[in-house]
């Protein structure tokens, strides 16, 4: 790259810091949805369900 004013070659690699807020809030926001709206239910179901040890059909047959 070639600066404008100097006209000098200045090294490196120039960083889109819009495109990487950006980047970080879109990831953040699908992490929070998938969170809130996949992963938290499941849980409580899974807290709420009792614990199947030996009778495993049977416990699948109850829980469906």
């Amino acid at each position: 790259m070639t600066d404008p004013k100097t006209g000098e070659v200045t090294e490196g690699i120039r960083i889109l810091w819009g495109s990487v807020l950006s980047a970080t809030l879109s990831f953040l926001i699908t992490a929070a949805v998938v969170y809130f709206l996949m992963v938290l239910p499941m849980a409580k179901y899974l807290a709420r369900r009792p614990p199947c040890r030996r009778r495993r059909r049977a416990c699948r047959r109850r829980w469906r």
